[in-house]
């Protein structure tokens, strides 16, 4: 009996070698999990003749070579202007792979230690010709604003670089961040291609990785990887346990280490993408998750109820259905309020270009801000018609005046 195909490529991302024991395999078959699990760098290292979507192993190469180029720059800047910064994810992850193997980034992660050194550092961004990719997510949570932006630079014809910034903390769901102190007092220097970056240390590496897949919907064999290679460290474990019971992410440590049992004795099945599990998802992280996260915080009645109505909302919104519905919850759980009590709000970019140091201002219930990358309107589900932007371009340009 032949090995299902997504335990196939768990064997080769493990081993960079190509499977033992498989007959004929199904390429395309093969290539469609490798871009849903993120494991295509593997799968080119192994079989260099084939592409996936006009992308093969030399391609790949050169983009990530540019990447990092772009990257490099941004990290010089970050030195010597002594922000505070660790790279997360990824690019921290290649720490724990051998050498031979490569790991997938479809971006390069940054988390922000506060709202300070996002001032400092956003302005050269800019300036180095980087543009939001999509509209930032800010909000305060306890007087500490936290937040997420996605910035993109066209670096050549075949070539982009994502950049996603996180700020005061990493989001682990739509209320909650992982923010805890010993990132920082612990951070450790990488030597990545004979250039010193930070990152988190071993134990914090691992608690992102676990944060992080509080937020797929399905699961990715990369993160069963991720997990393989970092496990092989020297670990403190006891740190570890301690921090997924305080950011209540203990369950899902278990569903990563089933998922890997699963996957070494070849008998991980392909979850089913559609619309039943993904409602298991989402119930399974509001019970295990959300809910014991809001309980053991300085929480609200006021956060959980508009937590609750602004799911509904993002639901019917993504559907595309009853968007008339999705008005009404916008009016019932204003973006201003929804933003004072810690629930993530969007900004939407207005045509009024004021840029200036952080200022967040309420005028007939909408919420305005003025930011280093330009002017705000905050929202819960970016549903809104012309009048009302325009509306909120004259009020900015009142309020904040011309620059």
């Amino acid at each position: 009996m032949s090995k299902p195909l997504i335990n196939v490529l768990y064997e080769i991302s493990m081993t960079g070698k190509r499977p033992s024991n498989a007959t004929e395999l199904n390429m395309k078959e093969l290539k469609e999990i490798s871009r849903r699990h993120r494991l295509k760098p593997a799968l080119f290292q192994v079989y260099q003749q084939i592409s996936i979507n006009g992308l093969d192993w030399k391609i790949y190469n050169e983009q990530e070579r540019k990447k990092w180029m772009a990257f490099k720059e941004i990290l010089r800047i970050f030195n010597r202007q002594q922000i505070d910064y660790l790279v997360i994810k990824g690019l921290a992850m290649r720490k724990f792979y051998p050498s031979q193997l490569p790991r997938q980034s479809n971006d390069f992660d940054v988390l922000l230690k506060d709202l300070r050194n996002f001032h400092k550092s956003v302005e050269f961004l800019f300036e180095l010709g980087y543009k939001l990719e999509t509209f930032p997510i800010f909000t305060n949570n306890n007087g500490k604003i936290y937040g997420m932006i996605v910035l993109e630079k066209i670096i050549d014809d075949t070539t982009n670089i994502n950049i996603e910034l996180s700020i005061g903390g990493f989001l682990l769901s739509e209320i909650t961040f992982l923010d805890d102190p010993y990132l920082w007092s612990k951070k450790q220097i990488l030597i990545h291609n004979s250039f010193e970056l930070y990152i988190p240390n071993r134990e914090m590496c691992m608690l992102l990785l676990i944060g992080e897949t509080t937020g797929n919907k399905y699961s990715r064999i990369r993160d069963a990887i991720d997990y393989n290679f970092i496990k092989k460290e020297e670990f403190n474990w006891d740190v570890v346990h301690k921090k997924l019971r305080k950011y209540h992410l203990t369950r899902q440590f278990k569903k990563l280490k089933q998922m890997v049992q699963c996957l070494d004795k070849g008998r991980y099945k392909k979850p089913k993408h559609n619309n039943f599990n993904a409602l298991l998802w989402r119930m399974e992280i509001e019970l295990f998750h959300v809910t014991p996260s809001l309980l053991s915080s300085n929480y609200t009645f006021q956060k959980m109820f508009y937590h609750i109505l602004k799911l509904f909302g993002t639901y019917f919104y993504q559907a595309d259905f009853w968007l008339s519905f999705v008005k009404k919850i916008d009016h019932l759980i204003p973006a201003n309020k929804c933003y004072q009590v810690g629930i993530p709000t969007y900004f939407i970019p207005l045509r009024v270009d004021i840029v200036g140091r952080w200022k967040l201002v309420e005028v007939e219930g909408i919420l305005l801000a003025r930011t280093p990358m330009g002017t705000f309107l905050g929202s819960n589900f970016c549903l809104h018609n012309d009048n009302e932007l325009k509306q909120a371009d004259r009020l900015a340009l009142k309020i904040f005046g011309k620059n």
